[in-house]
């Protein structure tokens, strides 16, 4: 069978199953829809190792009970003793990440090699990141580019982003800002999660584009619909939350802010907590809260947030934005001049000449 990996999204589960049975090995089906793929692969498992691999792939990739993905990693693990190119790609993935194995990159490179000898382009992708990034293997970037291109051409969406983002670092190779562009473009058109929040930085920025707060706005939302992860996520969330307050892109609405900058601060972006105190504060024309919004302000600047700690500052006198610390800071007066000064750092926080 020849593989086809770029990402086509089924309507119905018998669509689905067409597509896998041509090679779409990336196919998509809808949510709602997939407790009944499932139902059906598990009604045949042991007939057909392509679509056991492909089965038990998904199992491991989503939300399933533990038990459940046990026993898809084990389905998994005899494919890939038996050879199967899928299974062998997905051992190199579980070794790289130590999910349902112990972390071993050495193993992880193996796999993903063996994988990639028997032609399969994912393989060939994951050995872009492991060149790349020097793990299990000496560290050769233009080699790990080469084989993100190789991959990138023939579809695969996540490295059609990341030789998109090597281009824009100008990593291994000359900055290549439209070529950047245009392969965050090819991964984002299948739901590459990181491709459409770069599209979106992209877009709100006007770096490379046309600044454009309207797609920026949309990119976003698509980003995070396709699943970016927590780690992520809590920043665009918060991004999202500044345009809802100032009408970037779309129409202005501080509650809506106010619940974007909530959710971003739940998942501990700092951003998302001094955005709070703004919000508590007064800004964006909501009520005044002024505990919430000094408890917000300290929790951000205990992250690292300087802004948060100014604005500390300018609500408590006694706070030195510098060393942190409450109630240190004294006026000192001299007949040249009136001066806050922190009795614990030395720093001043206003220095007024008396002339």
């Amino acid at each position: 069978m020849k593989y086809k990996y770029e990402k086509k999204t089924a309507k119905t589960v018998e669509q689905y199953f067409k597509l896998l049975k041509k090679g779409h090995v990336y196919a998509n089906l809808p949510k709602a829809l997939m407790v009944q793929a499932i139902a059906k692969f598990e009604s045949e498992l042991g007939k057909d190792e392509y679509f056991d691999a492909i089965y038990a792939r998904t199992i491991l990739g989503g939300d399933y009970p533990a038990e459940k993905q046990q026993k898809a990693f084990k389905i998994i693990a005899d494919l890939a003793e038996k050879g199967n190119v899928i299974a062998l790609n997905v051992m190199a993935v579980e070794y790289y990440n130590g999910q349902f194995v112990e972390k071993d990159y050495e193993r992880a490179y193996e796999y993903a090699l063996a994988s990639h000898n028997k032609g399969y382009v994912v393989a060939t992708a994951n050995l872009g990141i492991t060149y790349y990034s020097g793990r299990g293997v000496e560290c050769d970037p233009k080699r790990g580019l080469e084989y993100y291109k190789t991959a990138a051409k023939q579809g695969v969406a996540a490295a059609q982003f990341r030789y998109g983002q090597a281009l824009y670092e100008a990593y291994a190779c000359g900055k290549d800002l439209k070529g950047a562009i245009k392969w965050f473009n090819k991964a984002a058109k299948q739901g590459n999660a990181y491709a459409l929040r770069n599209l979106g930085h992209l877009y709100y920025s006007g770096e490379g584009v046309k600044q454009d707060y309207k797609k920026a706005f949309e990119y976003y939302n698509q980003s995070l619909e396709n699943g970016l992860p927590d780690k992520y996520k809590g920043y665009i969330l918060n991004k999202i939350g500044v345009m809802l307050a100032n009408g970037y892109g779309v129409e202005k609405n501080a509650l809506k802010a106010l619940n974007y900058f909530q959710r971003a601060a739940d998942l501990g972006e700092s951003y998302g907590y001094y955005n709070l105190g703004v919000c508590y504060g007064g800004g964006y024309g909501l009520k005044v809260d002024s505990v919430k919004s000094h408890e917000n302000y300290k929790i951000a600047m205990n992250m690292g947030h300087e802004d948060a700690a100014i604005q500390l500052g300018k609500i408590y006198p006694s706070f030195c934005p510098y060393c942190k610390s409450f109630d240190s800071v004294e006026r000192e007066e001299t007949a040249l001049y009136s001066r806050l000064v922190c009795r614990k750092c030395g720093k001043n926080k206003s220095y007024d000449l008396k002339i």
